[in-house]
């Protein structure tokens, strides 16, 4: 999306800790200073069926959007590639 980012991910350290890199190593590679808010959204997957929604909206978001597919990258595990 071009003004924000989903990501379904295990963190394997503290979600913050997580968060705090991603933004600053994409902000240092993009090199246009701040670009991110202060805070975030997390959602805790609650079960199966809420993890298939969530693939499900994160994958129509951008079609929501009216993006064309050259605007947009998505990156899917095999797992939810499973999901239709």
């Amino acid at each position: 999306m071009p003004n924000h980012v989903h990501a379904l991910v295990i963190p394997k350290v503290p979600l913050p800790k997580l968060v705090q890199a991603w933004k600053s190593t994409s902000a240092t590679a993009i090199g246009k200073g701040p670009i991110w808010q202060r805070n975030y959204r997390d959602t805790l997957i609650r079960d199966v069926d809420h993890f298939v929604n969530a693939v499900r909206y994160i994958r129509n978001n951008p079609v929501k959007a009216r993006l064309s597919a050259d605007c947009y990258s998505l990156w899917q595990s095999e797992r939810a590639e499973k999901i239709s």
